[in-house]
């Protein structure tokens, strides 16, 4: 069954209740930084495509 971030899981057979929370932890993070990653992609490339823009307006003033 899928649980949100955040939210708590049941814990497997065996399985300490310590470690279960670690795991979903360790599953925030990694989402949150590849979230992180994917927005900083996206603003190098719309820094690259504005600035491209902007040498293309300047040669047209000119």
């Amino acid at each position: 069954m899928p649980h949100g971030l955040g939210q708590p899981r049941l814990t497997q057979v065996g399985e300490n209740q310590d470690s279960a929370a670690l795991a979903d932890t360790m599953r925030d993070v990694v989402v949150a930084s590849m979230v992180l990653v994917t927005a900083a992609i996206l603003v190098f490339f719309f820094q690259i495509e504005i600035g491209v823009h902007c040498k293309e307006s300047a040669a047209v003033i000119k």
